[in-house]
Order: C-alpha cells, then structure tokens, then sequence
C-alpha cells in the first residue's frame, strides 16, 4: 500500500512540475511575443519616417523643376 502511495505522489508532483514548466513556457512565449512586436513597432516608426522624408524630398524636387 506504501508503495502505491508513494507512486501516486511521485505522480502528482511529476504534474505539477510538468505544470510549472507549461506555465514557463507560455510566460516565455509571451515575453517573446512582446519583444517581437516591440522591434515590429520600431521598425514600423523607421519606416514611415522614411516615408516622410522621402515624400518631402519628392515635394522639394518637384519644387525646383517649377
């Protein structure tokens, strides 16, 4: 009976530490996921300041050709 006990416990706790690391990882994921859409966001801000400078460019060019 011991020893069935013991297997159930050594069980259980190979669940919640199974559940621990789940839980790890999805935090993980997470950070992950931030991260990615933090350099997303910046890249997006570079872009459409490119963009600007580019459209400004183009005004001043056609500027000059009147």
């Amino acid at each position: 009976h011991g020893d069935a006990q013991w297997r159930f416990t050594a069980f259980a706790e190979a669940q919640v530490a199974a559940k621990h690391d789940d839980v790890d990882h999805h935090r993980e994921q997470a950070r992950d996921a931030r991260a990615e859409a933090e350099l997303a966001e910046e890249r997006a801000k570079r872009a459409a300041a490119e963009a600007d400078l580019n459209e400004r460019q183009a005004s001043e060019g056609e500027q000059e050709l009147k």
